[in-house]
């Protein structure tokens, strides 16, 4: 009995909601009830549909896309081939200014490749590709181009560490060229290793401050650095001053150096025959 009762009531349910479907959908409110409800289903559909599209076109280009894309590819390659040319173009012109160099006669001149520079002292420090198995020695001058850049600090087997004029603690005696004026130079203090370059002289006769010759080479004092290489140019201070004497007795200049720390990539060391001085 309760079966036939359920069986009954549920088709006079049935009934009753396919009338109440078309008397709505008779009507105006019917059918902006059911549109209503329809169209959230629609959007998402034409949703779906967009990106099956575009998934389809990027998964097979057209002849323009995939024209678009070799041209792109065509000019990246035209762009590292152009920096690899200007490369060449500096590793050549640094090679020629090497050969240009005049002949060291009394000492063991070697090439080298920069191999790395330390981040943190990047114009104070760099490490070459030649150490004690090819006759480095510390303390043995370094030139980029014709120009000094700094001296040995550190020897290793087939590595060396160049420390630059830039840096405090590379020092060595220097001339103000055409005249008996010599000092000890060192990089300036109160700069890091990103600083621009710049180096300090002191200990330079008082006689020094009516100079007015600018270039600075090496002294030669010593007998572990050639004489007469370029080293920089002196620059003025914060007064204007070439060179500034300090208490009656001595004077301080300062200096901007010559060689290029930007773009150097191979430099020779200068290294005297026999090593037995004092750096």
């Amino acid at each position: 009995m309760f079966n036939v009762s359920f069986r009954q009531l549920f088709a006079l349910l049935g009934a009753l909601a396919v009338l109440l479907m078309l008397g709505l959908g008779m009507s105006s409110f019917g059918r902006r009830m059911a549109l209503g409800m329809a169209t959230p289903f629609a959007a998402a559909w034409r949703t779906v549909e967009d990106v099956t599209s575009d998934l389809f076109a990027w998964l097979t280009p057209t002849k323009a896309r995939q024209k678009r894309y070799e041209q792109e590819q065509r000019l990246r390659l035209a762009e590292i081939n152009a920096a690899a040319c200007d490369s060449l173009a500096q590793e050549n012109a640094e090679l020629r200014k090497i050969l240009d160099l005049p002949p060291f006669p009394t000492w063991r001149v070697l090439v080298a490749h920069v191999l790395s520079r330390d981040p943190t002292t990047w114009n104070w420090t760099f490490t070459i590709g030649k150490g004690s198995a090819d006759g480095v020695t510390v303390g043995a001058i370094v030139l980029a181009g014709s120009n000094v850049i700094g001296r040995v600090s550190e020897v290793f087997q087939r590595t060396a560490v160049i420390e630059t004029i830039a840096s405090p603690g590379c020092r060595f005696s220097v001339a103000i060229a055409d005249t008996p004026f010599t000092g000890i130079i060192h990089g300036a203090p109160g700069l890091h290793g990103h600083s621009p370059p710049s180096c300090q002289i002191d200990f330079l006769p008082k006689e020094a401050a009516e100079t007015s010759s600018r270039l600075v080479i090496t002294s030669g004092l010593g007998g572990w650095i050639p004489p007469g290489l370029p080293v920089g140019v002196l620059t003025p201070d914060e007064s204007n001053t070439l060179v500034t004497v300090i208490g009656q007795a001595r004077a301080r200049a300062y200096m901007t150096p010559l060689a290029d720390f930007a773009v150097t990539r191979f430099v020779t060391i200068v290294c005297p025959v026999s090593p037995k001085l004092n750096p």
